[in-house]
């Protein structure tokens, strides 16, 4: 059973813009793109032009910081938008370590450089 408080996620999520190609899997030729609005360490949300439906195993990739991050998905909630455009919630089932690892350096501040 979870123990978290009520209203408390597992994974922390932070406000982001980064560029998403979408592909459903076994339909490679079908899919979208679309802006991430919010993404965390478990998943995603992003707008995108298109209903993908509740449950449907889709494929992400994102483009963070310079770096192209994939993961296989599983659509958690999708709300249509005024704009008619949709709000579309994943959750990342199978990354690899390192596309893991370029997300969680999202939650980390690095030093600025100067560069």
């Amino acid at each position: 059973m979870d123990e978290r408080p009520a209203g408390t996620r597992r994974y922390p999520r932070i406000p982001a813009e980064y560029p998403v190609m979408v592909e459903l899997i076994g339909e490679p030729k079908a899919g979208g793109f679309g802006i991430t609005n919010v993404v965390g360490l478990g998943g995603c949300g992003f707008q995108a032009e298109e209903s993908y439906g509740v449950n449907t195993m889709i494929k992400v990739t994102l483009s963070v910081k310079g770096q192209m991050v994939e993961a296989e998905s599983r659509v958690v909630y999708e709300n249509r938008l005024e704009d008619g455009k949709w709000e579309i919630g994943v959750e990342f089932v199978k990354i690899s370590s390192f596309d893991k690892f370029e997300i969680e350096s999202l939650f980390t501040k690095e030093p600025n450089t100067g560069e």
